[in-house]
Parts: structure tokens; sequence; C-alpha cells
């Protein structure tokens, strides 16, 4: 470490002409002053971790939910300081709680008596510090509330007591929880070493030379100047994504529950700001987890793989580095993490090429093995989310997504095209020129005339505004600039007196399951002895969505569109038939037809779930063998 230190020092010194007695002096001064900035350090004192602060058993968390807890508070515990007397304290409340809430967990105490014995544990980086954080805070905020109970506000109290240790000047502040005489007094630690002023030589060196005329670079420092390096220009980066925005005020017995599904009913469809942050890290790091997902408690490694592959077959000699995604609100979910693959490639390509993205981005669209950009499975549903917003921008799609959203027209919602300023890609490349804030010269032209046609949007129907010929014009002189731009030929097709009409056989399929498969589910869980009142209403329900249909479903379609209908209204004759047993008690024929026709409208519900999917898997194969031709 000295070794280095001096020669880093020389190599300052490079460009003086100094005698070796005064390169030495220089050297020793400079050591000097360097050693003169250690701060009052204290020797680390054991907690008493008999002691019992809080009864585990009466804490509301599930057991998974205290043992993560207390591993992040471990994890904190093993943050950077200064080993001041008021840190080493901090770090033993840390350890303590850790101790308590996982008595199993040997990582505490492996952290406690390495710190007792004077030895000092590799540090945790400050971004997962501050991931723990997020994660402890959240949970003493909920053991916080009155109705969590005595020792969970104890324990909260605790939490944040300990948690003051990432807080500057927080250590003054009074401990709110009763720590139970567990703890030794401030006064307990004694300073092993204190702060100095700079010590000066008792013979000052003489003042240094004034420095020389630059050296001239030699010509082989020339030649490795001009060598290119792949390197990551932008470390932070983000951009939107459709995503689900969990309920904050979720009820406290539900986000203790040990299902995590137990609030996955209370969530609203959203966009999500998804940032990416690079760090750099040593190549073993980054060959095993090139992309880290924060907050994911079950990562799929197939992910970092993925995106390592892609930059690497794109970008040679790509510096080891480790790449953070989070969300910017932790409220956000996403179920499907290979639907980031896209969106974390477009991310690291703006990095590369140094260009910033847009920060009214957003994208819908996988990236394969080899660059290209294609529809995701599951793209009508994030499209629904962004049809249920009042949000704008740009929104990047393959170009497979065009018959999709053209089926928009039929929902008669053309302002999407407004809205959204919507282009479509095949590459990864052709993706990053239309995400970027500096675009080609062609599309910014194309961009600008867009953003007028925008403006008179708002004063009039979007409808009337693509059937009107100047505008048409402009739409034109769009396409001609950026063949691509997706709102500007959609628009087209909108005034052209030829738009789509009907549900096209996918659209109208993707439209039907979710209702069949919600329909099935509620017979097959329908006891016998349902609410009367309850199959009204779930009649009433979806029959509401159904009719939204009718009108727009196409002649093929109509039987298979008629039978969901049917079986919808025999939940009515269902109640019916309940109504009329309910008001004669002894009625065992009407009791015995109301079982007859449950167990009928379940095999009915059964049947058409087979047959869309029969329709769905005839249609895959015949996609499957189209793309085996066209490659």
């Amino acid at each position: 470490m000295y070794i280095r230190f001096i020669s880093f020092i020389q190599a300052m010194l490079a460009n003086y002409r100094l005698t070796p007695r005064m390169e030495v002096i220089a050297i020793a001064t400079m050591m000097t002053a360097s050693t003169a900035s250690i701060t009052q350090a204290a020797s680390y004192i054991e907690p008493d971790h008999t002691t019992e602060l809080f009864q585990l058993e009466k804490i509301p968390l599930p057991q998974h939910r205290t043992q993560q807890l207390g591993k992040s508070l471990a994890i904190i515990a093993q943050r950077k300081h200064d080993a001041s007397p008021e840190n080493q304290l901090q770090s033993a409340k840390l350890l303590l709680l850790s101790m308590q809430l996982d008595p199993k967990n040997k990582r505490p105490y492996e952290i406690n008596k390495a710190l007792s014995s004077g030895k000092t544990p590799p540090s945790t980086p400050q971004h997962r510090i501050n991931q723990c954080l997020n994660e402890a805070q959240g949970i003493r905020r909920l053991l916080s509330q009155p109705k969590a109970g005595a020792q969970a506000n104890q324990l909260a109290r605790l939490i944040k007591d300990a948690c003051k240790a990432t807080q500057p000047n927080a250590n003054k502040d009074k401990d709110e929880a009763d720590w139970k005489g567990s703890l030794p007094a401030i006064t307990a630690y004694k300073v092993t070493a204190k702060q100095a002023a700079p010590a000066l030589p008792k013979n000052p060196p003489p003042p240094l030379p004034p420095a020389s005329k630059p050296v001239t670079p030699t010509p082989q420092k020339q030649t490795i100047a001009k060598q290119s390096k792949t390197q990551f220009h932008l470390t932070k980066q983000s951009l939107l994504i459709p995503a689900i925005l969990k309920n904050e005020e979720a009820d406290l017995k539900a986000i203790f529950s040990e299902q995590p599904s137990a609030t996955a009913e209370q969530s609203t469809p959203s966009l999500a700001r998804v940032s990416l942050k690079l760090d750099p890290c040593d190549p073993e790091t980054s060959k095993k987890q090139f992309i880290k997902l924060l907050r994911a408690s079950n990562q799929k490694p197939q992910i970092s793989a993925e995106l390592k592959s892609l930059i690497d077959k794109k970008h040679a000699n790509i510096p080891s580095t480790q790449g953070h995604v989070e969300f910017t609100d932790i409220r956000y979910s996403i179920e499907r993490q290979f639907k980031l693959i896209g969106p974390l490639a477009l991310m690291l390509e703006s990095s590369l090429a140094n260009r910033p993205l847009r920060d009214d981005l957003c994208i819908i669209a996988d990236i394969d093995p080899q660059g290209k950009l294609i529809e995701p499975d599951n793209f009508w549903e994030l499209l629904r989310v962004l049809r249920s917003t009042n949000d704008s921008g740009r929104l990047i799609v393959s170009e497979q997504s065009l018959e999709p959203l053209e089926q928009l027209l039929v929902f008669k919602e053309p302002d999407f095209f407004t809205r959204w300023e919507v282009l479509s890609a095949s590459n990864i490349d052709q993706a990053l020129d239309a995400a970027v804030k500096k675009s080609s010269v062609d599309l910014q032209q194309a961009s600008e005339i867009f953003t007028k046609i925008q403006e008179l949007a708002i004063n009039k129907e979007v409808a009337q505004l693509a059937a009107d010929y100047k505008i048409r014009d402009k739409l034109d002189e769009m396409i001609a600039l950026a063949p691509y731009h997706l709102s500007a030929s959609t628009l087209l097709l909108q005034g052209s007196g030829s738009r789509p009409i009907y549900l096209s056989k996918r659209t109208f399929r993707i439209e039907l399951h979710p209702l069949i498969k919600e329909l099935n589910s509620f017979l097959q869980n329908e006891s016998g002895k349902g609410n009367i009142e309850e199959l009204q209403n779930k009649h009433d329900e979806l029959r509401t969505q159904l009719d939204k249909l009718e009108p727009i479903v196409e002649r093929d379609d109509k039987e298979l569109y008629q039978d969901t209908v049917d079986l919808a209204s025999d939940i009515k004759k269902l109640a019916s038939l309940r109504q009329r047993i309910a008001r004669r008690n002894n009625n065992d024929s009407k009791r015995e037809k109301a079982e007859e026709l449950l167990e009928e409208m379940r095999d009915h519900g059964d049947s058409l779930i087979e047959r869309i999917m029969a329709i769905d898997e005839i249609d895959n194969e015949l996609e499957a063998n189209k793309a085996g031709k066209n490659n």
C-alpha cells in the first residue's frame, strides 16, 4: 500500500527537477500530511444479546419477513464509517437487533465477533445499503401503526434508533426505544487514535522549484491515446414501461400475510419508470451477474446472461460493469421479469453510444438474441395499460405490432395516436435512434410536424383531423421522412374511409379469453349455496363487458361470442332458480334442477376455454411455420 502511495507521489513530481534528497523530503512531507487526518477511533464493544428487547412471537410478521429484516440490518451494520464511538455503538444496535430477529442466522454473530477482535469485515456497497434501508424503513412504518400491537411498536422504535447510523448528525438525537441496558454507554468507548494537526518536519524542506515545461509525449503514448475503448458513458438511465401500481394504503393484515398475493387485487395499471445504474466492478462479478434487479426476491439468472450476450455480440472489450435495476417507486411491480430485457438493452446501448434517452420515452418490445425487436406475447395487455392512463410521450414498438395497434381504431380510439408518438423499429439500432433526444434529421423533421398536429388535437376531434386533406398532406410528408412513424400511418388509415370496423380474430380472442376465464373461475368456485345477489351482480358485470364487444365482432366469430353470452345468461337463470328455492324451502325438484344447471354451466365453461386454446395453438403453429419459411 505504501509502495503504491510513494509511486503515486513520484508520478506527481515527475515534471519537477528535484535532487534525490529533495524528492525524499517532499515524499516524507506529503505522507506526514496524509496521515494527519485520522479521525477519533474507538474499539468496538459487544452488546448483551441475551437481553430480550421484544417478544418475537408477538410481532405480526411472517417468519420469512422477520428473517429478511434481520439480514438487512446486518448488512447495514457493515457500512463504511470512521470507527467513532457513536458509529461503533450504532453497529452494536444493528447487530443486536439482527441477532434477535433471526437467532439462527450466524452472520451477525460473525460480524460481532470480528469487530470485537479488532477486525473490520468487508464493507457493503452503498447501493445495497440503500436497498436494505428502504426495506427496513418500510417494515418499520407498518410496525409503528397502533393496530400492530405494543411489541411491534417497540420493535419499530428500535429499528428507528438503529438506522440512525446512516443519517448525518442523527446520533445526537436521544434514543426513542428502551434498549434495556444491553448496550454500553457512549462513555465506555476508549479513543485509540486522536485527530492531530499535520506534523511539520523540524527542518522544513526548501520550496519546490517551478515546474519545467511539459514533457513531450513519446510516440508510443500518442498511439495509445488514439486507440478507442468501449465504455459506458451514461451511468444513470431511465425510461417508462407499463406496469402495475400497488396500493400503498394496503391493509396491514394483508401486507403481513404469508401469502404475497393477498394484495394483488389492490392494484391499478400505470406507467413505471425503471432506472439502470451502471457501476464498475471486478470481472468475476460482471461475468456472474451483469445485471442485478434490486428488490427482486427471486431474479431469473437468464435475464443477466441474455443481456450480457446481446452486448458482447455487438461490442468488444466491454469494461467490467454491474448494472443495478430498480423502480423509482417501490410500489411498482413487474410480474414478468423477462419483459425488462428490451428496455434494459436499449438503456445499455444508449450508454455505450453516449446518446441520452428522451424523458418521455416508453417501450413495449422484446429483443431476440440477434438484437431484433419482436412483439411481446402480452403486448395487448401492456397496451391496455397505456390506454387506461392519460400519459403521453414517444412509444417504441416492434414492426409486428402494427396490426394490434390498428385495432384501436375499431375501439374508436384514434386519439391514442396523438397522445403517443408511436414509432416502430426492427432492431436495436433503429430503436436507439427513435429513443434518443437527438435523433436523425428526418425523424426530427417528422416529429416537428407531429407536434403541430398534437396541438391541433387539443381543440378538435382526432377523427375529424385525420379526414382533413391539409392534415393528411402533412401526414404523408411525415411518412416520406420516417416510414416507420406508426402514428402518422394509423391516422392516415383513420381518415381514409377504410379503417377497420371489426375485431381481428386474434384481438377478439384476446378480449374474450379473460372474460371466459373469469366466468369459468366463478362457476368452479360456486358452492351451490351462493348468494343470489352475488349471482345477479356477476351476470350484470359480464353482460356489460360482452355488450361492448357485440357490434365489433366479425361474423365468423359470432358463434363463439354468442356461446359466451349464453353462459353469462345462465348465471341469471341460476339466480332465479335459487330465488324460487328460497321462497319454497321444501322444493326438492327446483333444488335438483339448480344443481344440474350449475354442473352444465361448469362443463360449458370448460368447453369454451378449450375452444379458445385450440384456436390459439393452431394460430401459433401457423405463425411458427411462416417464420420458419421466412428464415
